[in-house]
């Protein structure tokens, strides 16, 4: 026990001996009914006193910052398998709280305590199925939300990419106030021990607490803890005077800013595919200019999953920033897929040109990609060459480029993304179309079209696609050319 526990309970003592002769002196002065109700008002006052008031203040205060603590490691729980937990649902299993498809947390040492780190951000099911990616949506439904991945940058795309877990701060069984004051309560009970301090002082009174009610309320400005806590005293002579005795504790923490800020923090990084959880979270409407809030993200090797760490000057525990943490679900990138438009059943068309003696045209090709995650996307280039029926159709000698040497075919550059391919003019006037794939990936997650190109080697050939005409130039002047005038009238004859 601390050197200041032990002063506390000796200055209790003595308050509580002072009172006990104070009470047989006036015993020996009031009759039997009397004296129970100077016992009543005189232990009451006891019960009130300064020394006694800090110790349970001390043990909610020390309640609350624990159980605060904890919780905000965790993502906004307090598991089933933890002490104090009000949630019927596991950390982890088919019982767990958040249905991630790698499990419902993960573990994380801090100090010599271990947390379950709960997933407030997982991939939509809706748009991520297992059975379909990372397989063509664009290729065959093009009603896919991020196809091409064309959307206005300051519009959120809907459905959402991800789901958003972050458990509500209030007015439900599960929110943080009330998992909050179910663990306050109970923690509080654990820590008082009245019997410690009869033991210590040998004051012949025994005193005993019933079950602790809390009520925590979260504000734009403060944090307020409320405590009734039932309490009894038994000395020789009297019988057990009960008393409920209020606490009321205030603290300066806006940890409803906090979590108003992370659940806008969520939505916005499950919306917005170009949005830096760690980069961008300054430009939120919630966010306050001036209001001491980092981010930092730390990524799991094994899995690609993120945990974002989210610290809070404005609240300190034990002189530390408060840090609120979660994981975030790897998602696979989204890559911009090739189509040019030009024709139904392929998504480029490229054409000679008419002079005979271009033999060889090159083409480059710079995908597109995002990744939500931020991570850097990696792209692979593949090409399968000119299709079976060309190969049985003419002589492999005619096919110069079945081989690639160097610095022939497919090129590809990875610090760009950009690919380039060499294609040589052939004699066949209704060749099958190439076949390459583009693929982007991060980590084991990936995005992949295969591009369906055609060759038109001769121009106007029979079978061949049509290619589109390019937009005319835009006259000299800037401004819409005049329609031609009508002709002249003409004059007859007389």
């Amino acid at each position: 026990m601390k050197k200041g526990q032990v002063t506390l309970f000796i200055i209790i003592g003595i308050i509580i001996l002072v009172v006990f002769f104070f009470l047989f002196y006036i015993t020996q002065r009031l009759t039997p009914g009397e004296q129970e109700m100077e016992q009543l008002t005189v232990a009451k006052s006891k019960l009130r006193s300064a020394p006694l008031r800090y110790y349970v203040e001390s043990c909610i205060q020390k309640s609350f910052e624990e159980g605060l603590n904890m919780i905000s490691l965790q993502g906004g729980r307090i598991f089933m398998e933890q002490p104090y937990s009000t949630l019927p649902c596991s950390a982890d299993g088919q019982n767990s709280c958040t249905p991630a498809s790698k499990g419902g947390s993960v573990k994380k040492i801090i100090g010599n305590k271990e947390y379950h780190v709960n997933y407030l951000i997982t991939k939509n099911p809706n748009i991520f199925p297992q059975h379909q990616y990372p397989r063509e949506p664009c290729v065959k439904n093009f009603s896919w939300p991020y196809c091409n991945f064309t959307y206005d940058k300051d519009a959120a795309v809907e459905p959402r990419l991800g789901w958003n877990y972050l458990p509500p701060l209030k007015a439900s069984k599960g929110s943080i106030e009330a998992q909050l004051e179910n663990y306050v309560a109970k923690k509080t009970n654990d820590c008082i021990d009245f019997g410690e301090i009869t033991n210590i002082t040998g004051i012949p009174y025994r005193i005993g607490e019933g079950d602790a009610e809390v009520d925590i309320v979260f504000t734009a400005q403060d944090t307020r803890i409320i405590v009734d806590l039932p309490l009894q005293i038994t000395g020789a002579g009297m019988q057990t005077t009960s008393d409920v005795e209020h606490f009321e504790l205030l603290t300066k923490m806006k940890y409803e800013y906090l979590h108003t800020f992370i659940f806008n923090l969520i939505n916005e990084e499950i919306a917005d595919l170009n949005f830096s959880i760690s980069e961008d979270y300054t430009e939120l409407d919630s966010y306050r200019q001036g209001y001491s809030l980092t981010i930092e993200k730390d990524t799991e090797a094994r899995t690609g999953d993120d945990m974002i760490i989210i610290s809070d000057d404005n609240i300190q525990i034990d002189g530390k920033p408060l840090k609120f943490q979660f994981v975030r679900e790897d998602v696979p990138p989204v890559l911009n897929y090739v189509t040019d438009g030009s024709a139904p059943g392929y998504d480029a068309i490229w054409q000679f040109p008419p002079d005979p003696s271009v033999q060889t045209m090159t083409k480059t090709i710079r995908p597109g990609a995002v990744d939500m995650n931020e991570d850097e996307p990696n792209f692979i280039f593949s090409y399968r060459g000119w299709g079976r029926d060309y190969f049985e159709m003419f002589v492999a000698g005619q096919l110069k480029r079945w081989n690639p040497g160097q610095n022939e075919g497919w090129q590809f550059n990875p610090s760009n993304g950009r690919g380039s391919i060499v294609v040589n003019r052939t004699r066949d006037t209704n060749p099958p179309k190439h076949n390459f794939t583009i693929r982007v990936s991060d980590g084991q997650l990936f995005d992949q079209q295969t591009v369906r190109l055609f060759v038109v080697n001769i121009p106007g050939m029979p079978g061949a696609p049509t290619v589109p005409p390019a937009p005319a130039a835009p006259p000299a002047s800037g401004f819409p050319s005049l329609p031609p005038p009508p002709p002249a009238p003409t004059t007859g004859s007389s």
